[in-house]
Parts: structure tokens; sequence; C-alpha cells
């Protein structure tokens, strides 16, 4: 009885590893999202959102139709950070693009009034939680301590501990589309609840009702996931040098807006 009780539970979970594999590889076949088509995507949501912030009223439809395309891009950046370490040929030369550009967009960053290290920081600080996760030789408390400071380390850094969070996330669960989505959505619930408390201590209830009102957009984050998990189709694209795109856009888009804010 329990030997066919057992027997039955493994063809089940087999069958379901089958039926998850067949959809994956399915959605893949059909679909014509690459990863190249994916990143063009999160460039001209990013500067859709940033044109809105700089050049817009928060509050009008247009600014929160922006914001709500411009919320999709970090989740994407973040995502292709942990693909980005299964696919690099040099763990070296991944960490110096990124620093040499997170330092490089620093100054325009800074010139739009924001006081706090760029998102490329985030996804370095995302990247090297990851090293520490395989970083198999350390005991796995150290790990955890490791990555939780390198999360908080994410808190001078735009999107702050989420974006790192998120990184891990699409790491560590990599293999199960199931349980990224969770944890991605259990991040972005803390991620809300965060920013709900801001507007509490800055604006008082009313402060956060207006804001709940008018900043639906943050959804945006949870289309991204809708993107990553069942629209990209897994292939990279046809063009070589696209990796370099979003590193050279990201400083450039920002020196001109920054250049537009001053005519």
């Amino acid at each position: 009885m329990t030997g066919n009780t057992y027997s039955a539970a493994e063809r089940y979970f087999e069958n379901s590893r089958q039926v998850g594999n067949m959809t994956q590889s399915l959605c893949e076949r059909r679909s014509p999202v690459s990863r190249d088509a994916l990143r063009y995507f999160a460039i001209i949501c990013m500067t859709a959102d940033h044109i809105a912030w700089f050049f817009l009223s928060f509050f009008s439809f247009e600014s929160q139709l922006m914001h709500f395309f411009g919320r999709m891009t970090a989740p994407i950046m973040c995502f292709f950070i942990a693909e980005g370490y299964h696919y690099t040929k040099s763990l070296k030369k991944y960490f110096l693009r990124l620093g040499v550009f997170a330092v490089i967009s620093q100054l325009p960053f800074y010139l739009l009034g924001m006081d706090e290290l760029n998102m490329i920081f985030t996804l370095m600080l995302g990247l090297a939680a990851i090293v520490v996760i395989e970083e198999k030789r350390l005991h796995p408390a150290l790990r955890v301590l490791a990555v939780a400071a390198l999360a908080a380390a994410g808190h001078f850094a735009d999107w702050s501990v989420f974006g790192v969070l998120w990184v891990v996330g699409f790491h560590v669960f990599r293999s199960s589309r199931a349980k990224k989505a969770a944890a991605f959505v259990v991040v972005w619930l803390c991620y809300l609840a965060y920013a709900v408390h801001l507007n509490l201590h800055s604006y008082g209830i009313e402060g956060v009702r207006d804001n709940v009102l008018y900043s639906l957009y943050t959804l945006g984050s949870l289309a991204a996931l809708l993107l990553v998990l069942f629209v990209y189709n897994g292939k990279k694209g046809r063009f070589a040098f696209s990796r370099w795109v979003m590193y050279v856009y990201y400083p450039l888009h920002l020196m001109v807006i920054w250049i537009f804010t001053k005519l």
C-alpha cells in the first residue's frame, strides 16, 4: 500500500514536471520576444519614466501612464543580471563593465538632483549577492549574513534593498516560475509597504490617500514579471552589440535630460 502510494506520488510529480517543461517550451517557441527585444523595451520604458518625472505633472494621466511603463524597467534589469550570471564568459569583466558605467552614470544622476547611488550600483550589489550565494566554500550562515549586508547596502542606491532582493530571487528560484513569481511579489509588497510608510511619515493620512489613488503605476512592476516569465523566449537575439546599449544609453540619456532641464 505504501509502495503503491509512493509510486503514484512519483508519477504525479514527474507528470507535473513534464507539463511544466512542455508549457515553458511552448511559450518559448511561440514568443518572438528575445533578450535584445526586452532590453530595448526596457530602455524605452525607462526613458518615458524619466521624461515624466522631469517634464510632466505627476498627477496627470500621461505621467501616470509613463510611470506605469517605467516601473517595468528595474525588474527587467534585475532579471537580466541574474540571467547574465549564468551566461557570462567572464564574471570579472561583467563586474568591471557594471563598475565603470556605474561610476560614469553617477555624475548625470547627481546633476538631476539624486542624492543616492544610481541603479547600476544596485545591479552590482545583486550580482555580488549571487556570487556569495554560489560560493559553497563559505558556511551557509556566513552566506546569509553577506547577502543580507549586500541587500542592506542597496538602501543607499536606486530601488534600495528591493532591487538587490529581486536579483537574488530571480537567481535562487531560476528553475521555478511559480517560486520566482512568489518571491518577486513578496518583495514588491514590501516595497509598496515601505512607500506607504514614507508617505505617512511625510504627508500624513491625506498624502497616503492621494498617492494610493494616483500611484497605481507601481503595478507596472508586476506587468514586468509577466513579461520575463511568460513572454521572454529565452533567446539572445540577433545583435552582438546589444549588451552595450543599456550601459551606454543609461548615462547618456540622463545627461541629455539634465541639459534639457537647463534650457
